[in-house]
């Protein structure tokens, strides 16, 4: 994580904290037709109004990928506020985060959420490697492997053609039911696999 000044993008979090959110087109693809793309949607919102409307959390929206041209291609930015726009009025507690930061400022964002659920994969590499109780939306065997091999199954995953409002909160309550356990998993985890990390280079 490389520190920055915060302050301009966090919200005022009151005493749920912050759920940090990414999404993008990727997770589209799995859907079939124009109407379940649109459902999908509708689903996304519809999970972020019952957190502003029963929870204490507040959101921040993490862009993780983005053209370097500012382009809208492949753009999270472009993509969560598009949909961000339909939301109408949420009272100041959801907010997007600047398309401008680099990896290890996101890194370093994403470690201040109390919750984090993200379908680009290194979103929730950077969520669980700073101890953030993480959902993983998988649309590759990637976010599988990492949740088995810190949590030894996929209770905190959600597969891609799965998602829905149902299943967002869901794996939300799991997150908020085991906040402590998971904390403490990667607090023993983490420190080992960085090291397993550091010595593939001798390995090799």
């Amino acid at each position: 994580p490389a520190p920055f000044d915060i302050a301009s993008i966090l919200l005022v979090s009151g005493k749920g904290g912050i759920l940090g959110f990414n999404t993008s087109m990727v997770v589209t693809l799995y859907r079939k037709s124009p109407e379940s793309v649109t459902a999908l949607e509708d689903d996304i919102l519809a999970f972020w109004r019952k957190v502003l409307d029963e929870s204490g959390l507040s959101i921040l929206l993490v862009p993780h990928v983005d053209p370097l041209d500012g382009g809208a291609l492949h753009s999270d930015t472009v993509y969560m506020n598009r949909l961000l726009t339909k939301l109408g009025d949420t009272s100041g507690r959801i907010r997007l985060a600047p398309r401008t930061l680099n990896a290890a400022q996101l890194k370093h964002l994403i470690s201040h959420c109390r919750y984090f659920i993200g379908a680009r994969t290194h979103s929730t590499v950077a969520a669980l490697s700073t101890g953030v109780p993480t959902l993983s939306i998988a649309y590759s065997v990637k976010a599988k492997g990492i949740n088995r091999d810190l949590f030894g199954d996929l209770r905190y995953m959600v597969e891609t053609p799965a998602v829905s409002q149902a299943t967002l909160s869901e794996g939300l309550a799991r997150l908020v039911d085991d906040e402590q356990a998971i904390r403490a998993v990667l607090a023993s985890k983490i420190p080992e696999w960085r090291d397993k990390a550091r010595r593939t280079g001798a390995l090799v």
